[in-house]
């Protein structure tokens, strides 16, 4: 607190209450003396202290409740993965006792009743083979929270956590349009360099991509390699070489794995990048 002039004159006056010969009576002669300025002082500490307090108890409630909203729906994402897999594993069991029964028939495939019903069940097994590698999740329920979430906490590092999980569950579903709105948002508010910001940027590239717009996504990932950790640019770079690639520029595609198996030669990407050039 700024003392005014005459505060500091009577702090150090015979009425200072450090300063007292009266003791005890001193300071109560000083508080009567001074009161207006007392409970002045005491009631705008007070206010302030009031205000600071409401205002980090209000922050700290908003963002429980906003981390509560978004376990909440990474509880369900992670309950329907879980529900896939009981499917998965089901149909896994299945095809284990099919293939038991098949290897029993086998043995008497000169048999004609055995060879008929061998038949059945090798169909039988094509048939649940396939099914089982298109199970996959029904994550409608996740994907409204996320995108929920989203909206009402764009500016929010858990905000662009649920836009980036959106976005994913978008393009799984091949709801390409959704998945651009969302990521051209996370690309507007985050820089190319920071966690979020790179990774919408990447995302989008792949957006692109399945939209057939190889040159945006190729622009989009040069800002990738401009603004990448160093252990991430790797990653861009054979993105790069692939979607030249796809866009039939192999002169372009080759520099861009060169590139990478020069910069990065013990990088996971640059083995990929060298077997891709041998395809070019």
């Amino acid at each position: 607190m700024v003392l005014l002039k005459e505060d500091k004159k009577s702090l150090t006056s015979s009425g200072d209450p450090a300063g007292s010969h009266q003791g005890e009576k001193g300071l109560s002669e000083w508080v009567e003396d001074n009161k207006p300025k007392v409970i002045f002082a005491l009631i705008g500490l007070g206010v302030i202290f009031v205000g600071f307090l409401m205002f980090a108890i209000f922050g700290a409630k908003k963002s429980t409740m906003s981390g509560n909203q978004l376990s909440e729906a990474d509880m369900i994402y992670q309950k329907e993965l879980e529900q896939s897999g009981v499917l998965r594993e089901e149909a896994q069991q299945q095809l284990t006792e099919l293939s038991g029964q098949i290897t029993t028939l086998q043995a008497k495939k000169d048999d004609p009743q055995a060879a008929n019903q061998l038949k059945e069940l090798e169909l039988k097994r094509e048939v649940l083979f396939k099914s089982v590698s298109e199970i996959k999740s029904n994550h409608s329920e996740s994907l409204k929270k996320y995108s929920d979430f989203f909206e009402k906490n764009k500016n929010e590092m858990t905000g662009k956590r649920a836009g980036i999980m959106a976005a994913s569950l978008n393009l799984e579903n091949k709801n390409y349009a959704a998945a651009d709105k969302i990521l051209q948002e996370l690309v507007q508010q985050s820089k190319a360099s920071s966690f979020y910001g790179w990774r919408a940027r990447l995302m989008l590239a792949g957006v692109m991509e399945e939209e057939g717009k190889f040159d945006s996504a190729l622009g989009t990932v040069d800002e990738l390699i401009k603004f990448a950790p160093e252990e991430l640019k790797p990653i861009a770079l054979l993105e790069k070489g692939r979607l030249n690639v796809l866009s039939k520029n192999s002169e372009g595609a080759k520099l861009s794995f060169d590139q990478l198996i020069k910069e990065f030669p013990e990088s996971e990407q640059a083995k990929t990048a060298k077997g891709l050039i041998q395809l070019l």
